[in-house]
Parts: structure tokens; C-alpha cells; sequence
């Protein structure tokens, strides 16, 4: 064991606990030793600080009983800091950064405590004591302003610059009045969806929008489809393409359900959602009612992903349900009537009634099977995004789902999709310490090279977003760890609000980096908490090697470090210069697109995987590819982030090396083994479609 090992352990600890194994290597090594004595210091600090502080028992205006504490945050990190070493600046040479690391988790780890009972946003309740879950003062950091991101100099990847004024894209939002919002759904937005809507090659976008509640202010045709031009340039082709609507969406995915060889748009909204057939003219029809996939009216469905679920070669469709917002709204009458930090906002996710998710299993000839009731389990959740991958390594399509305020759902499939609900024996249901978090975006990769997916879950403000690491585990029984803390991610999401996020090589080197759009949920947020924001930066986190990540938003590009009020994001090669792009939406404003320049960034070349028939996206097809004595896998995965759908095309980092060995394991039929297909050697730079069944990877750009 070395002592990065043991700092790595510690660092995965949960709080200050020391691990055996690091306990009994201690005995043997002086510089472990220093570590652990200064670990078992700063845990008997930390609880003396804490110690005394008076707690008593309230109940909200639901009668739901909380745990709520007297003392104020900035009082309570007031005794953490006092307690931690004068000298930590200047520590002995053998442990030169271990202190100000291990002092920044300490405060952190304090602060994230009464946070977390401060986090539910409740009924108002006049008569709360101050300091309780309805109010109390802000965390204190000994940091400047938390939503700067700390300075890089030497950060060598690519910087992302905005294009969109050049670009032709001048989508804006109408989610709810700018301004103060009432209801929840007023605040949540939506993301977008990339497809090759011509079949020219080329990635094309399509970008829903919401409405207004207010009769009187409602909009119409303000949804946008963009035809890629070239050379990050789009031209807008609404006009005429039936996708004129007022409909409330919340996002969108692309895939193509009638396997006539074009990608279709299905929509979720607030209210009865949209299919569209692509007709491959630029036009596309509606055929929500035929195909039997529109839900109902009391349902607001806010993310959606595409994936295999039967086993049956055809894409399904899984829909994410959150509350029955209407009759709320019917029955209270009137808005924000809740509070958060002494601030009026809109109630939610308590106490709307929340609704069951949706499963579409595809017939094969233009219609779907509400098969609901029958294959997902009995549950309930305020659900945001999901996602169709392996995650049992059974070669069937699993489903991740985050959920607002209540446990994560983990869906997994018996190859004929019947699914059964495991995330809390798998780890995926709450956060390391138990607690439920208010999760919205998620991505899913190999973050760390080892064969096994992790889950990358974007969460509210002052609580980290979380990092689920794939363990080996025996066959059928998943495992994960959150390794948030001991991993680089807690730190740079503790303040910011996070949405959208994608795991995508920027730099190309073999490793994915990761990316959050952020933007809090309450217009003047910054009046009750002054550690956050409404407007916030989108932030780009550097894979260092191992899946250990640092915050380089600082050095990425004035694109990435603007602030705005991000919702949905996206990551395509839109200009086909192999570096990835980016596109963000916005609330109630401008959606941005983010051009990939600059820096030191390797080669790469893209997979476009498709069924036996040839048309037909092979959504969870897993890419197996070594590139100079190191295993990458990559999964083509339709819907992901939060209400958005990527790039169909998955791109593979190549670093210096000229060329790639590729194998593809297919999603699994029904009934049959699992199919793991050599497509040979792949140069540097080019796309390639690999069709299932042929063994032949043919270059087509």
C-alpha cells in the first residue's frame, strides 16, 4: 500500500472514519501513520465542535416531522474552522497537501450537515424558530464567492467559445413568466434533442420550448428545428415542418421507431406528449394518438430515454412522470406558497402527489404497448431524467431514474422487458450517508477505465452532485459507490444547482471528462442565500486519470465561465472536426452554442451503430475499443443529461495513437446470448457505420 493508496481511502471514507486496512498499515509506516493521526484529530475536533448543539422536533405544515437545529451554519463552521491547525498552509514536506485537503473536506463535510437539514423546501410556517428547515442564516465557506470557480494555469485542453450569434440559432425560452415564478413547473425548463434529420451526415437540432400558464399570455410555434449548414452555421426550418405547436415540452430524444432509416421526434411535455414521424423532407407528422404514446393530460412527463427494453430489436420508449402539477395547482389557488431560507418559492417536490413513470414497448408497426402496469414495478416518484444501459452486465437494457426528493430508481431488465426496482442493494437510491437528494440530470460511462459503467447525477444547490462508481459485483446483483467526496466532485458542485451534464473525452486523450449546466431554481435566490446564484457558469470538470477529477471551468473559455441560467445541455461534433461542441439551453432566454477550440487535443474517430437491418440506431450497443494497450467502452445512449438526446455518432479518444482495434457488443435479443462483434482496425479521424451482423466497418465520412 502506498500513501496515495491511503489517502485515496481515507478520501472514500465516509466523514472522518479511518479504515481498518488503513489502521493496521499505519503500524508499520510513519507517513500513513501522520495520515491517520491527523485524520483521527480532525474527527475528534470536528464532534467537540459540534457537540452541544441543541436540536429539537418540528413537523411541517404536512405534519411530516423534522429534525431542525438551532444553531446557525455560519455558527456552526465557526467551531469547525476554530478547531482545525494554524499551520496548515505550511505543513511538513511529506504530507505537503494533505492538510489543506483534508481542511477543506472537514469544512465542507460540517457545512454539508446543515445543509442537508436545511435543504427541503417546506409549506411556509410563520411560527418557525429561526435557523430551522425554513430559514436560518448561509453557510459560511472560507473561500471567496463559491460560485467563482478557483483559477487553472495549467490547464491544456480545449476552450469552448460562444458561436451562437454566427450561428443562426436565436432560440428563446418561454418557460413560465420572466421573473418571479409560482409553480414548480414554471421552473424547470427543458433540454433538446441532435439528429440527422436529412440524412446528409450532418447533426441537426431541435430545440421545444414551454408556455406560459396564464391563458392570456400563452405563445405558439415557438418550438425550432435547425438544419446544420457547415462550419457551426444553421439555418432554421420550422417553418413548414409540422412542428409548429404551443405545447409545453420537457425535452426532447430522437430515434427512429418506425425503422424506416430517419430519426423521429418524441416529445414529453406538461400535458398529453408528441410523437413526430420523420417523413425525410424536412416535415414531420404527429402521430401521438395513433401510436398510442401521448399519456395523459393530468401527467407532466419531464425527461424521456430510448433504448431496447424487450429484446425484440425495435426501440421503446420510457417516459419520467413527476406530479400531477394541475390539480395542485387547483387546489391551492395561489403560488410559492412555500418557503425556502425565509424566501417565498414555489412549492415542490412535496407536497404534489407524485406519478408513476411510463414504458412503451413498440409493436413494430407504428404503434406502442403501454406496457406500464405490467413490466415496472408499483412505485411512484417525482422523476426527471433516465437512461436505458447495462448495468448487471447481462447484456440487456437496465434503467437508471433520478428522482426529486425521493430514492433513485434502478429498473433491472430480465431480457424481455420486465423490469424490478434494486437501487437501494445496488447503492444507487440515496447518497453515501442515506439521504435522498433532489436529483435531475444524469450521465452514464466508464469514468475510470475498468470495464464497468458509472453514474455522473446533477443535484440541487448546497448538496454535491454524486458520482456512482461501478464495482465488480457477481452477475445480476449491480454495485455502487458514492465516491463524490474522494474523487474531486464535491467541492466545485456544493454551491452551483446542477441540470444537464454529459460525460464526453474533451481533449480526446482516452478519458471522459465531465460537464454540469447549472442555474438555480428561484429568480433573487441570491437574497436568502448569498453562496448561490441565479444566473451560474456551466462547469467542466478534468478527468486526471483514474476517473479523479479537478474543476477547470476558469481556463475553459469564456463560453463555458458565463453565467446564465442553464438548463438542458448537449455534446455532438456539430462542425465534424472531431473535438466535441456543446449546446445549452436556457430559462426564459437565450439557448447557447459552444465551439470546441484551441488547446491540446488528441485524435479521435466516430461509431455510428445501427441493428442488423442497417437503419435502426443500436441505442445501448456498447463500443469495446483498445487504443495502445488501454480498454475504452462507450455506450450509444439515446436520452440522457436532462430532457435532451446527444449525439447519435459515439466518439472515441485516440490521444496520440493513429488507430483503433473495435469491437461492438450488441444489446441482447430476447432469449439469445450475447453477441460481441470484431469490426478490425479503425484509422484516426474517420466515422464509421458498423452494422450489426457484418463484421465490416465502412467509412462514410
Amino acid at each position: 500500500m502506498t500513501c496515495h493508496d491511503v489517502r485515496k481511502l481515507l478520501d472514500e471514507s465516509a466523514g472522518c472514519a479511518v479504515p481498518d486496512v488503513v489502521a493496521q498499515h499505519a503500524a508499520s509506516c510513519a507517513e500513513c501513520a501522520a495520515l491517520v493521526a491527523e485524520r483521527a484529530s480532525l474527527e475528534a475536533a470536528v464532534a467537540a465542535a459540534l457537540a452541544g448543539v441543541t436540536q429539537i422536533a418540528a413537523s411541517d405544515a404536512d405534519g411530516v416531522s423534522r429534525t431542525q437545529i438551532r444553531a446557525s451554519d455560519a455558527e456552526l463552521a465557526e467551531r469547525v474552522i476554530a478547531t482545525l491547525p494554524r499551520e496548515a498552509a505550511a505543513p511538513p514536506a511529506p504530507i505537503s497537501i494533505w492538510p489543506r485537503l483534508a481542511v477543506a473536506a472537514t469544512v465542507l463535510m460540517a457545512a454539508g450537515l446543515v445543509a442537508w437539514q436545511l435543504r427541503p423546501v417546506v409549506p411556509a410556517n410563520p411560527g418557525a424558530a429561526a435557523g430551522s428547515a425554513t430559514g436560518g442564516a448561509e453557510v459560511a465557506d472560507a473561500r471567496p464567492y463559491p460560485l467563482a470557480p478557483p483559477q487553472v494555469d495549467d490547464y491544456l485542453g480545449p476552450r469552448f467559445i460562444d458561436v451562437t450569434d454566427q450561428s443562426g440559432i436565436e432560440q428563446f425560452d418561454h418557460t413560465g413568466m420572466n421573473g418571479a415564478k409560482d409553480w414548480m413547473v414554471e421552473v424547470v425548463g427543458h433540454g433538446a434533442a441532435v439528429l440527422d434529420m436529412d440524412g446528409d451526415g450532418d447533426l441537426d437540432l431541435f430545440v421545444p420550448d414551454g408556455n406560459r400558464l396564464d391563458p392570456a399570455e400563452q405563445v405558439s410555434g415557438t418550438w425550432r428545428l435547425y438544419r446544420n449548414d457547415g462550419g457551426m452555421r444553421f439555418t432554421d426550418v420550422t417553418a413548414g415542418s409540422g412542428l409548429e405547436t404551443d405545447a409545453w415540452a420537457g425535452g426532447a430524444v430522437a430515434g427512429d421507431f418506425d425503422a424506416d432509416g430517419r430519426p423521429d421526434l418524441f416529445v414529453p411535455c406538461f400535458g398529453e406528449n408528441r410523437l413526430y414521424r420523420n417523413l425525410g423532407d424536412g416535415r414531420f407528422e404527429d402521430v401521438s394518438e395513433a401510436a398510442g404514446v401521448m399519456g395523459r393530460e393530468a401527467e407532466w412527463s419531464t425527461a424521456a430515454s430510448i433504448g431496447d427494453a424487450d429484446g425484440d430489436g425495435d426501440l421503446d420508449l420510457y417516459v419520467s412522470n413527476y406530479a400531477d402539477m394541475r390539480q395542485y395547482m387547483v387546489e391551492k389557488g395561489v403560488g410559492r406558497g412555500c418557503r425556502w431560507r425565509e424566501m417565498a418559492v414555489p412549492c415542490g417536490p412535496q407536497p404534489m402527489v407524485p406519478q408513476r413513470d411510463r414504458l412503451y414497448l413498440n409493436r413494430g408497426d407504428g404503434t406502442f404497448e403501454d406496457a406500464s402496469d405490467d413490466h415496472l414495478p408499483l412505485v411512484a416518484r417525482y422523476s426527471f431524467q433516465s437512461v436505458f444501459t447495462d448495468l448487471d452486465g447481462d447484456g440487456s437494457l437496465d434503467l437508471f431514474v433520478a428522482a426529486d426528493g425521493h430514492p433513485n430508481l434502478l429498473l433491472l431488465n430480465d431480457g424481455r422487458g420486465h423490469f424490478t426496482e434494486r437501487a437501494r442493494e445496488a447503492g444507487l437510491a440515496t447518497d453515501a450517508e442515506g439521504r435522498d437528494q433532489a436529483c435531475m440530470g444524469v450521465a452514464a460511462g466508464d469514468i475510470d477505465d475498468d470495464g464497468l459503467m458509472d453514474l455522473f447525477v446533477t443535484n440541487f444547490s448546497h448538496e454535491p452532485n454524486v458520482l456512482y462508481r461501478g464495482r465488480p459485483a457477481p452477475p445480476g446483483r449491480p454495485t455502487f459507490v458514492d465516491v463524490t467526496r474522494g474523487v474531486g466532485l464535491q467541492q466545485p458542485s456544493f454551491f452551483t444547482l446542477g441540470w444537464g451534464t454529459v460525460l464526453a473525452d474533451l481533449d480526446c486523450d482516452g478519458d471522459l471528462d465531465a460537464l454540469t449546466a447549472n442555474g438555480h431554481l428561484y429568480p433573487g435566490v441570491e437574497e436568502a442565500a448569498a453562496t448561490t446564484a441565479y444566473e451560474q457558469h456551466l462547469s467542466l470538470l478534468e478527468n486526471e486519470g483514474g476517473g479523479y477529477f479537478r474543476e477547470v471551468t476558469s481556463a475553459a473559455g469564456s463560453g463555458v465561465a458565463a453565467r446564465r441560467v442553464h438548463r438542458g445541455l448537449v455534446a455532438a461534433d456539430f462542425d465534424d472536426d472531431g473535438r466535441t461542441d456543446l449546446f445549452a439551453t436556457v430559462l426564459n432566454g437565450r439557448g447557447v452554442l459552444l465551439h470546441s477550440e484551441g488547446g491540446e487535443v488528441g485524435g479521435s474517430l466516430r461509431l455510428l451503430m445501427r441493428r442488423k437491418d442497417g437503419r435502426v440506431e443500436a441505442a445501448g450497443a456498447r463500443a469495446i475499443v483498445d487504443v495502445a494497450g488501454r480498454r475504452q467502452i462507450r455506450d450509444l445512449l439515446l436520452g440522457s443529461s436532462f430532457g435532451s438526446s446527444e449525439d447519435p455518432r459515439v466518439l472515441i479518444g485516440l490521444g496520440a495513437s493513429e488507430s483503433a482495434d473495435v469491437r461492438v457488443r450488441w444489446p441482447r435479443i430476447a432469449g439469445q446470448p450475447v453477441v460481441v462483434e470484431d469490426f478490425g482496425t479503425l484509422a484516426q479521424g474517420g466515422t464509421y457505420l458498423l452494422v450489426e451482423g457484418t463484421g465490416a466497418a465502412r467509412r462514410i465520412r
